[in-house]
């Protein structure tokens, strides 16, 4: 850090304000600035605790909601835009991508409930966008954590599952569940009855 970054962060740890909501003197990184043409003059009160309590309420929430709704409406491109500042992607960019994928999900090859657009998957760590995602595949992502032993130990959990039928006239394979196999042999499309095979890596096509 330099001098003058050293010298900043040591101002503000020993600087100290009061929120005129709760009473309370905090240091000032408690509150947001107070900016005016991109200037800072000054910190604003409510403190952050007493602001954040605030927007938490239904009453605020729904008004913020609304608001959000109509400045979608009014430019919906320059609301998705804001929206991928987050990720640090351009809309152009975006677009870019999802071609290079073919407007699909990286994962599963499929598109979002609803129309909605693909999901920004990016590295939590880094920040580095990493691919588009449909939403199921996204939340689930996230659910395993990024975790690639969590998401290889399910696949093998999943294999257990389902097994490969082969048919032994022309080889048109099939993959089903035992609970299936126990209610009777499926038929092959050709007319012979197919024959179980072992369930596999989850790998075979």
């Amino acid at each position: 850090m330099s001098s003058r970054g050293r010298h900043a962060a040591s101002s503000v740890a020993c600087k100290t304000y009061t929120c005129r909501k709760c009473g309370q003197t905090k240091n000032v990184s408690g509150f947001h600035r107070e900016l005016v043409n991109g200037v800072q003059v000054g910190w604003r009160s409510p403190c952050k605790d007493c602001t954040n309590e605030r927007n938490r309420t239904p009453e605020n929430r729904a008004k913020k909601a609304e608001i959000m709704r109509r400045k979608r409406r009014a430019d919906p491109r320059k609301a998705w835009g804001a929206h991928l500042r987050k990720y640090r992607i351009t809309p152009d960019e975006y677009e870019a991508l999802a071609s290079a994928q073919n407007g699909v999900c990286a994962i599963c090859g499929g598109v979002s409930p609803k129309k909605r657009r693909l999901s920004v998957d990016h590295d939590h760590t880094t920040g580095e966008v990493r691919g588009l995602l449909c939403q199921p595949c996204n939340v689930g992502l996230g659910v395993f954590g990024d975790s690639p032993d969590a998401l290889r130990n399910a696949v093998k959990y999943v294999s257990k599952i389902w097994l490969k039928l082969e048919c032994g006239e022309c080889g048109y394979t099939v993959r089903t569940t035992r609970k299936w196999i126990d209610v009777g042999m499926p038929v092959c499309p050709c007319g012979e009855t197919f024959v179980c095979g072992d369930g596999g890596d989850g790998e075979d096509d």
